[in-house]
């Protein structure tokens, strides 16, 4: 249940306010990407002054804290005049910064800016948080419009927030063997590639409102396997046996299949540097013949040199394709098989509670036994809605 929202200053963070008569409020939480959130209450004076855009808006029952981005006032006769604010949570400020650093040649007004990107290479977790620390948090330049002018001075940065997942960026070679690669990035949007990175290897990202320093915190955190084929947790099944799964419909489409990637990188013509990613399956049909299915990526912005301080230097051949197919293998997954079960959870009337049994990113199991199918599915979103029919909170899963 929503009993009330608080209302925070944009500027201070402290609360200035609470709604507590709101005609409706929505709230949807997302594993993948960022949540959001809408307000919609009467236009009273009180409510004018507080839902205003840049204002944050957070729960007593929950860490998560939105920000206001947009406010439409209507004014009709069956209702009177309303109030509807809207926005995205707070890590959505990720994406008013542009990965990239920059440096200057020259002096004076005679200066031209060089600009490059970043490579990310190891831990997940690390080089995600690396990019948005180099940044968003303790960006440096020669000249503070390139430096300290992008830091965030609102977030906390702290390694109690490390997580510990042990992923780490891989590609594949001809064998099939999975092996550690690089992935390079220039002039992407911070956080549209970081939760892409994240969402390739089933990882999540949050960020909240700390209370007692009141600024924002960021985690990467990945959900809890509570499926039948694990035995470490209590699996959490959802099935029409059980009465908590309403309906289903289950689907596999494997009509946008693609296994074969080549990727096509730095150079024109008959210059241009290319590499291959396949995903072999557990046989060599699945890239050979009919079985073979491809597909082309433009990696023409992954750069055969990088910086080591003022020196230029070239990447070897080896690092190079390995970077190229690490492009390949994230476009590749975005291609593969599609099995779903498109279905409604009984919230209500279910043994298994959302935020006890169960909470957002974990994998649960999605099963119909008359048909002999399940799937293993990671709860992706929760849409709570409290409104004058009362509390509703429905559950989106999938891959």
């Amino acid at each position: 249940m929503i009993e009330y929202v608080e209302v925070r200053s944009g500027e201070t963070r402290e609360i200035i306010g609470i709604i507590d008569t709101a005609q409706s409020v929505i709230w949807q939480s997302s594993y993948y990407g960022v949540g959001t959130f809408e307000i919609y209450a009467m236009a009273t004076p009180d409510n004018l002054s507080l839902l205003i855009e840049d204002n944050y808006i957070t729960r007593p029952d929950n860490d998560e804290c939105g920000i206001i981005e947009r406010v439409e006032i209507t004014d009709n006769s069956s209702e009177g005049k309303m109030i509807a604010a809207s926005g995205r949570f707070i890590k959505s400020i990720l994406d008013r910064r542009v990965i990239f650093s920059a440096s200057i040649t020259g002096a004076g007004t005679n200066y031209v800016w060089n600009c490059s990107g970043s490579v990310l290479s190891g831990n997940v977790e690390t080089a995600v948080r690396k990019l948005i620390y180099d940044n968003a948090v303790n960006a440096t330049g020669s000249r503070p419009e390139t430096g300290s002018y992008r830091n965030i001075d609102e977030i906390y940065w702290t390694n109690d927030d490390v997580s510990g997942i042990t992923d780490v960026i891989v590609t594949t070679d001809d064998s099939g063997t999975e092996q550690n690669a690089e992935k390079q990035v220039t002039y992407k949007v911070l956080l549209d590639y970081t939760d892409g990175v994240l969402q390739e290897y089933e990882c999540g990202a949050k960020m909240w409102l700390d209370l007692d320093r009141l600024k924002f915190r960021y985690k990467v955190f990945k959900g809890i396997d509570r499926s039948i084929e694990q035995s470490t947790n209590d699996p959490v099944i959802f099935s029409t046996e059980f009465d908590n799964l309403v309906s289903s419909t289950y689907t596999s489409d494997n009509s946008t299949v693609k296994n074969t990637a080549l990727i096509g990188g730095e150079g024109e013509g008959t210059d241009r540097k290319c590499a291959f990613y396949f995903t072999w399956g557990d046989e060599l049909r699945h890239i050979k013949g009919i079985g073979r299915r491809e597909t082309f990526v433009d990696a023409s912005s992954i750069s055969t040199t990088y910086k080591d301080g003022d020196e230029e230097k070239t990447y070897t051949n080896d690092v190079y394709r390995k970077m190229l197919e690490a492009q390949g293998r994230q476009s590749i997954a975005e291609l593969q098989r599609i099995e779903k079960f498109d279905g409604e959870i009984d919230t209500t009337n279910s043994s298994f509670t959302y935020g006890e049994d169960y909470n957002l990113g974990d994998l649960v199991t999605i099963e119909d036994r008359d048909i002999g199918k399940y799937i293993n599915a990671r709860i992706l979103s929760v849409t709570e809605v409290q409104d004058d029919n009362g509390y509703n909170i429905d559950i989106e899963y999938g891959s």
